[in-house]
């Protein structure tokens, strides 16, 4: 019994963590993680069409579909969609404003997950030791119907409305690919 004596094969550190994402979706959220001290924010992000096609699926109703997601804020639309929750180099920004250290900070692309030596890149930065890589990702639920309706309207698009959402696109990855370099991971080519 006893506590673990340093150096002792029960002296590992354990680590602890949170998975919060509206702590980084608004300023008294980001506010908050600027005062805890000794957290490191690991922050996953995603290809901007399957953020949003996740996004909307959560939505109780259709209403936030791929139509009304390209034409969000004309009269008469009735989806409110959270666009803005997508501006990661912005949201980033704004906590090293608030005293966030850079070092405390990184940013992973879901893509390159499965890439070589991924997991040893998160455990070496959350300093939990070696990891060995995931196989596979899990996947939790089964949205398929609502998933298949979502790209087949997506599909269907006509070109005026897929420009509208090109330019919600890149206002949403404007600095991510700066945000992946900075923290030593790859960029993916669907976010270039």
């Amino acid at each position: 019994g006893g506590p673990p004596r340093p150096g002792g094969r029960r002296s590992r550190i354990v680590q602890h963590g949170i998975k919060e994402p509206n702590l980084l979706l608004n300023s008294r959220g980001r506010q908050i993680l600027a005062e805890m001290k000794r957290t490191k924010l690991l922050i996953i992000v995603k290809n901007w069409i399957d953020w949003l096609k996740s996004v909307a699926l959560f939505v109780p109703t259709t209403a936030c579909f791929p139509r009304n997601l390209a034409t969000h804020g004309e009269d008469g639309n009735p989806c409110d969609f959270p666009f803005e929750k997508a501006h990661v180099f912005e949201h980033v920004s704004d906590l090293e404003l608030k005293g966030v250290a850079r070092y405390r900070i990184k940013v992973v692309h879901l893509n390159t997950l499965q890439g070589p030596g991924a997991l040893q890149r998160i455990t070496a930065f959350l300093g939990a030791g070696n990891g060995t890589m995931l196989e596979e990702l899990p996947r939790e639920g089964d949205m398929a119907q609502l998933e298949a309706e979502f790209w087949q309207e997506f599909s269907e698009l006509p070109s005026e409305l897929l420009i509208r959402l090109e330019r919600r696109r890149a206002e949403a990855l404007f600095g991510v690919d700066t945000l992946l370099r900075r923290t030593g991971e790859p960029v993916p080519e669907s976010i270039l």
